[in-house]
């Protein structure tokens, strides 16, 4: 049975029923690796994720890819995420996305599998964080330029102590953003990029 989930106690919105996520995907040597998860579901086609912080780029990507199994899975689901807005504010914000067809999550879905398969043979250039800030300016102003300028500044910011341009394990590897531009742009707009355009419009 389902509902908006009003007036149900506590205990049982934590038994919601959840959703089975049983997906194969192939790698490019011809083996089959399959994906099982078990993802709590709220209603018939929406599902609520509530996180009590400001909402960081690892958690949205967590969230994105939970959307996408659910859908590819056969399941239409809507899912809606409510975070603070900042670190330091109680105001929530919500962020969703829609139903997807089946064969449309699963393609999606199936491009982070591969980028899973290179990261386990060398280190894939896509800081988070960064990756994040070019998919947001990307998305709004469709300005490549912009976009770099936004993620260079964003993987340099000499103001905050925990930039990724200062993480010891990019640093091995990247002392520069610019070394490793090309691919990350291009992993940007193939795996982080698609958060932000399937975002359903608040306004």
């Amino acid at each position: 049975m389902c509902g908006n989930g009003e007036g149900i106690p506590l205990k049982s919105q934590i038994d919601w029923p959840k959703v089975d996520i049983q997906l194969t995907f192939e790698s490019s040597l011809g083996n089959a690796t399959t994906l099982i998860a078990w993802l709590d579901r709220w209603e018939c086609d929406r599902r609520v994720v509530r996180h009590l912080s400001h909402l960081s780029a690892r958690v949205r990507m967590k969230t994105w890819l939970e959307h996408l199994a659910i859908n590819a899975q056969g399941v239409p689901m809507q899912t809606v995420l409510l975070s603070f807005k900042t670190a330091s504010s109680a105001e929530v914000i919500e962020t969703s996305w829609p139903i997807l067809n089946h064969d449309v999550a699963m393609a999606l879905l199936t491009s982070y599998w591969h980028a899973f398969e290179m990261g386990e043979q060398s280190v894939v250039p896509l800081p988070a964080k960064t990756a994040d800030v070019w998919a947001a300016e990307m998305h709004k102003t469709r300005d490549e330029l912009s976009a770099w300028d936004k993620a260079y500044k964003c993987y340099h910011d000499t103001f905050l102590e925990y930039s990724e341009g200062k993480d010891v394990y990019w640093q091995r590897s990247y002392t520069e953003l610019t070394q490793m531009k090309a691919v990350f742009t291009q992993l940007s707009e193939r795996l982080w990029l698609p958060i932000y355009d399937h975002m359903e419009d608040k306004e």
